[in-house]
């Protein structure tokens, strides 16, 4: 219960939390479909991604491909103000043409409205939990993510129409 309450105070979450996710991410231990799990949970933690310095790991996704690059440049849109001028300077100068045409296609969705909410139910790798959710943690996971493996802002996009 006390971690419920720490999770909900912003400097925690860019502190300890976002930290851990882009260390997932990051880690050449994850299978696709889990780097994919932790993309979508961080495209669900607005500028909390650049606050904790997880652009530079985004990029590197981008590069590699390894991923589904639509998702990262989505991420790197709901960072805030920060990831979408570094989305437009890979518009402009990126070389690879995948890179270039995943930044484009996220460039013109909508954002969520209030950036600073937590759009997430964070369920944290402890005994109490692993018996509540009966899911497995891969060594090093700090939190696991149940929702959509899609684009935040593609989401935004479809409930408006």
């Amino acid at each position: 219960m006390l971690l419920s309450h720490l999770l909900q105070v912003r400097t925690v979450q860019r502190v300890i939390l976002a930290p851990a996710i882009l260390a997932q991410v990051n880690s050449p231990v994850q299978n696709h479909f889990h780097k994919q799990e932790q993309l979508a949970l961080l495209n669900r933690m607005g500028s909390l991604v650049w606050e904790a310095g997880g652009l530079p790991i985004l990029v590197t996704l981008m590069d590699e491909g390894h991923v589904d690059r639509q998702l990262v440049a989505s991420v790197l849109r709901t960072s805030g103000i920060e990831g979408e001028q570094l989305l437009l300077k890979l518009v402009k100068f990126h070389k690879n043409e995948k890179v270039r045409m995943a930044c484009a296609s996220v460039l013109s969705y909508r954002l969520p409205e209030n950036e600073h909410k937590l759009q997430v139910e964070i369920i944290l790798n402890s005994s109490e939990s692993l018996h509540t959710m009966n899911s497995h943690f891969q060594p090093g996971q700090v939190c696991k993510y149940s929702g959509p493996v899609t684009s935040l802002v593609l989401e935004e996009n479809l409930q408006l129409e």
